[in-house]
């Protein structure tokens, strides 16, 4: 979609340009009962850094380097808090456009959502922009509560000239339910970053994408589940389409953490080439 639609309607929105925090109330619908938005300022400053904290994993190992530059920029971040029981019924959108000028430019959007216990909402997160060079370096935190129940879409549409590289971290109490699917559109390359750490008792968890990349593109997937704790589910299911001479990968690992028991994880990957130049790659990771 043309990068200016995404804010044509007043519904619920936070956008981004460039990673500065657009405050423009023509673009931005009213925020719901139960919850707070806006950028990472005060009073959202100290919820914003629990958020971040909680979404650092303890296995530093599966921190890479963009990531570490996306914290080192420190730059506007979109900040959604939901408070306890709260049932917010209509979607809430983060928008992160890309203006590249006459020269390419990095940027490093972040987003940081906490949805309290018993609280559920759903969240639509697109990256979009102008035509020119660029590079995405997003991150977005995840922390969802004890009963929480989060629907979250990820749309990344931006320039064929782009660079997108996005890490999402999710990290599930108790009892709660996450439904989590990513789209990848555009962009030169892309790689789809999600960690998932299922840390309280009875959480469920599905995990989807779609990626077309056509053309000479190249689109990736990297997603880690961690059960951590016992009687949780994990669903992953990845389709890929790949025309020309684009290539596309799934890496699915998932981590069943010692002393936990009934865990059920399951996880599948289709892909369709439509060429016979089309590369497709597939890796189960235990």
């Amino acid at each position: 979609p043309d990068a200016l639609q995404v804010c044509a309607t007043r519904r619920p929105r936070l956008v981004f340009v460039v990673c500065f925090f657009a405050a423009n109330p023509t673009r931005t619908g009213p925020t719901p009962p139960g919850v707070s938005s806006g950028d990472r300022t005060s009073p959202l400053a100290e919820v914003a850094a629990a958020i971040a904290a909680r979404a650092d994993l303890a296995d530093r190992s599966r921190f890479d380097g963009f990531q570490a530059i996306n914290h080192a920029a420190d730059h506007d971040t979109a900040v959604l808090v939901v408070a306890a029981d709260t049932d917010v019924t209509e979607p809430m959108h983060v928008v992160h456009l890309s203006v590249p000028g006459d020269t390419p430019i990095a940027s490093h959007p972040s987003t940081l959502i906490q949805v309290a216990s018993g609280s559920r909402l759903t969240v639509i997160e697109t990256y979009a922009g102008l035509g020119g060079r660029s590079l995405t370096n997003a991150a977005t935190g995840i922390d969802v509560g004890p009963g929480a129940s989060v629907t979250h879409y990820k749309v990344q549409s931006e320039a064929d000239e782009c660079v997108h590289v996005a890490h999402t971290n999710i990290h599930q109490a108790a009892g709660s339910d996450v439904r989590s699917s990513a789209f990848m559109l555009g962009a030169d390359i892309a790689r789809n970053a999600v960690d998932v750490v299922l840390a309280g008792n009875d959480a469920t968890l599905a995990v989807d994408g779609l990626y077309l990349p056509t053309g000479k593109q190249r689109h990736d997937n990297v997603v880690t589940i961690e059960h951590a704790a016992s009687a949780c589910t994990s669903r992953q299911l990845f389709k890929g389409v790949i025309d020309g001479h684009a290539r596309g990968s799934f890496s699915g690992r998932i981590i069943v953490r010692p002393n936990t028991v009934a865990n059920d994880a399951d996880q599948t990957s289709r892909i369709l080439r439509l060429q016979p130049t089309a590369e497709a790659d597939t890796r189960p990771w235990p």
